[in-house]
């Protein structure tokens, strides 16, 4: 895994491979953004926040959701495997 600056977020990458997910600061939520098909997949998990076709919005005033962000970066490994 590599980090780079894309679209100015930090951003994982599995070099050869593709983008496991980008991750940016908000005034009131943290955005994290895998590739559609990961929210798509993992709607039932996700139930309860703030989502696009593109973004999860993690509030900052809730505790982080460490399993819930496990859960996408395999995802987004996986499917780059």
């Amino acid at each position: 895994c590599k980090e780079v600056i894309k679209y100015r977020m930090p951003t994982f990458v599995l070099p050869g491979k593709g983008d496991i997910l980008s991750v940016a600061a908000f005034k009131a939520h943290i955005g994290l953004y895998p590739q559609p098909e990961a929210i798509e997949a993992l709607q039932a998990d996700l139930a309860g926040l703030k989502t696009s076709k593109g973004a999860i919005q993690l509030p900052l005033d809730q505790s982080l959701p460490l399993a819930l962000v496990g859960k996408v970066i395999a995802y987004r490994l996986e499917a780059l495997a």
